[in-house]
């Protein structure tokens, strides 16, 4: 079922959480407005019920004007967080569960994020901080009756990305395996065993957002953890 949407103008809240604590507030903050549009589909194709499949898939678009962000000046000095000029957010939104054959099933979610400054007089177009252009979380689930199940996965950002405006310095990529194992316990409850980075890798989870890295990381990464094992009971009503 296609749809499409495209709402005149959307107002901000009031601050976004995800810029850097340590960022010092300035005077004179408004409100951010935009122009976003969305457009996608979602469908369930009509198939045999074993070989099922759904797909949901949307392009965004929103051109922003005021959005609050950790900058700087002209000569690198850092002015807390302040409304930006113009940037905008554009990108593909991409699901799937699909059962590829008896016992099988394969579920995905595909992320390409294009956030960019729009012609800014310190930053001209660069690419906004802290966002992977790419993220896949994907899955293949085995399960024999609801009574057990492996689940291989994967979680994969391909490309590095800046973790500040400037575009001075960027957090690498990365790309972790997974296994999830679980059965039937009775009465409404599960048991599972997650095991989570399975070849130990260093990976950089998430990074604080600065305006100016000046070339270096200056402690800004936020590391995932290390191969870990979570073992567990999950309990859903019937």
């Amino acid at each position: 079922m296609p749809f499409t949407a495209n709402p005149r103008k959307l107002r901000s809240p009031s601050i976004i959480a995800a810029e850097s604590s340590r960022s010092r507030w300035s005077s004179g903050l408004f409100h951010a407005s935009s122009r976003p549009a969305r457009n996608g589909f979602s469908a369930s194709p009509s198939v045999p019920t074993r070989y099922r499949y759904d797909r949901d898939a949307a392009l965004y678009r929103a051109r922003i004007d005021g959005e609050l962000l950790s900058l700087g000046d002209g000569q690198g000095n850092p002015l807390g967080t302040v409304n930006a000029g113009r940037t905008r957010h554009q990108g593909i939104e991409f699901g799937l569960a699909w059962t590829v054959a008896r016992d099988w099933r394969l579920s995905a979610n595909y992320l390409y994020n294009d956030f960019h400054f729009v012609h800014d007089p310190v930053h001209g177009d660069n690419a906004l901080a802290g966002v992977p252009p790419r993220q896949l979380r994907a899955a293949l689930r085995w399960s024999r009756g609801g009574r057990f199940h492996v689940e291989p996965n994967v979680e994969w950002a391909p490309r590095d990305y800046y973790i500040d405006h400037a575009n001075s310095f960027k957090a690498p990529g990365y790309a972790i395996l997974g296994l999830r194992i679980g059965g039937d316990a009775g009465a409404g409850w599960q048991w599972f065993a997650d095991l989570r980075n399975l070849g130990g890798r260093r990976w950089i989870a998430s990074t604080n957002v600065v305006a100016d890295a000046r070339g270096s990381d200056g402690r800004n990464f936020l590391p995932g953890d290390g191969r870990s094992l979570y073992v567990g009971l999950e309990w859903r009503p019937d």
